[in-house]
C-alpha cells in the first residue's frame, strides 16, 4: 500500500492516462510525444493530471513510479505496451487501496 493518504482522484487520473495509451497506435517510446500525437506513459499521466487538476498530480506520479521502479519514462521505453498498461492497472489498484 502507498504510505501517503490519497483520494480517488489519483485513481481516476491513472485510469484516464491508461485509457489515453490503450490503443497501441496512441502510445510511443523514446520520446514524450510523437509527431502523430502518440504519447508515452509519462506524457499520458501529465495530460490526464492537467485535464483533472490543471497541473501535475504528484501523488499519482509517485504511485506510478513505485510500480515502475523509479523512472516512468525509462520503464515505458524498456517494456512492451502490455507491460506498461499492466503497470497502470497496478498503480490504479494501489491508489484505490490507499483511498480506502
Amino acid at each position: 500500500m502507498v504510505a501517503v493518504a490519497t483520494t480517488t482522484i489519483e485513481a481516476e487520473i491513472l485510469q484516464a492516462a491508461r485509457k489515453r495509451i490503450t490503443p497501441v497506435e496512441q502510445w510511443t517510446q523514446g520520446s514524450l510525444r510523437s509527431r502523430d500525437g502518440a504519447v508515452c506513459a509519462l506524457a499520458a499521466l501529465i495530460d490526464a493530471s492537467r485535464a483533472a487538476l490543471g497541473g501535475l498530480d504528484v501523488l499519482a506520479l509517485k504511485i506510478l513510479k513505485k510500480v515502475t521502479g523509479g523512472c516512468v519514462s525509462d520503464f515505458n521505453d524498456a517494456h512492451t505496451h502490455d507491460e506498461v498498461l499492466a503497470a497502470f492497472d497496478r498503480a490504479v489498484e494501489l491508489a484505490e487501496e490507499a483511498a480506502r
